[in-house]
């Protein structure tokens, strides 16, 4: 083991973000393994990959190699996505912030197994200074939409206060299965993981379960079949939107985590139904504002169609937009 002291520069940074700054190319899986056996501790006791680093704390780290971690990333960076794919998904791009809309079916970040996601290609749109855009937030893998990535420290450090404090504004579409009554309303239930189903999450108050709030509102419905709904998560909790919309009885249609297979089928079969149309923040340098939206994907375009929702000129479009 050896030992390094947090810096005041490093202050507010999460432990995982530290660790690929110093070691290029180290994976998370790698990092949440180190942690998950205890061999990274921050004064003395054993750290979590999400924890937020405070000046003059005391790391111990294992011995890290960065060989085969560097080789890897490159050549993932080097073939997937194709270059060309990922600058065609970029929405906005400064010397300090950059965002993509996600496809759907494409991971922001690894985990077991799975070495092609947008963190492993964050590589080709590298800072002025050399610096490798940095995740400050997630979408699931099946979620398509707005991902936005800090390409300097300092944007880093700023994103990540804004979506800790719930500065940023975030705005989702989604088809629903049946129609929530009434049309509007506020999901407030707490969420902790669920035992026994591994990356899942339960609405249940307990020991472990952090607050969680979601705003919905129905903007046209198929009857009590389907309903295309706008989404605003007013916290940031794993799974939350669609833990909530199952919650309340009304999963998102293609959810096959929190879905409801039996009253799936046919037309109301497909891929997941969800979609970050929009996030709003102050931007963390030039305190702007910035507004960036990602237009419907094709596969919820075609749902819509199918479920005769929206129309040629929807009017739910002006309402979310």
């Amino acid at each position: 083991m050896r030992t390094t002291e947090v810096k005041a520069r490093d202050s507010g940074l999460r432990l995982d973000r530290w660790l690929k700054c110093r070691f290029k190319g180290l994976p998370q899986s790698r990092i949440q393994k180190l942690c998950r056996e205890g061999r990274i501790r921050i004064d003395g006791n054993p750290a979590e990959a999400s924890t937020r680093l405070r000046d003059g704390q005391v790391i111990q780290l294992p011995e890290i190699r960065q060989d085969h971690s560097d080789r890897q990333r490159r050549d993932v960076a080097a073939d997937f996505p194709e270059p060309e794919w990922l600058r065609r998904s970029i929405l906005y791009s400064d010397e300090h912030v950059i965002g993509f809309n996600k496809p759907q079916g494409v991971a922001v970040q690894g985990g077991r197994g799975r070495v092609r996601h947008l963190d492993a290609v964050a590589e080709h749109f590298l800072s002025t200074e050399n610096e490798r855009p940095r995740l400050v937030h997630r979408l699931d893998m099946n979620t398509s939409g707005v991902v936005v990535m800090a390409r300097t420290r300092k944007a880093a450090a700023g994103l990540a206060h804004a979506f800790r404090s719930g500065a940023v504004r975030k705005l989702y579409w989604a088809i629903l299965l049946g129609c929530p009554e009434p049309r509007c309303g506020r999901v407030e239930l707490a969420l902790q993981p669920a035992k026994g189903r591994q990356g899942s999450m339960i609405c249940l108050p307990g020991a472990e379960a952090k607050s969680a709030v979601s705003e919905f509102q129905v903007l046209e419905n198929l009857g009590d079949r389907a309903s295309l709904v706008a989404l605003s998560p007013l916290t940031g909790r794993k799974h939350q939107l669609r833990a909530h919309m199952a919650a309340i009885g009304h999963p998102v249609l293609g959810d096959r985590r929190y879905g409801d297979r039996a009253r799936e089928g046919g037309i109301l079969s497909g891929p997941l139904q969800l979609h970050a149309h929009m996030l709003a923040f102050r931007h963390p340098v030039s305190e702007t504002e910035l507004h960036l939206t990602a237009p419907l994907p094709s596969h919820m375009r075609e749902k819509i169609q199918a479920l005769g929702l929206g129309g040629a000129t929807p009017e739910w479009v002006r309402i979310v937009s």
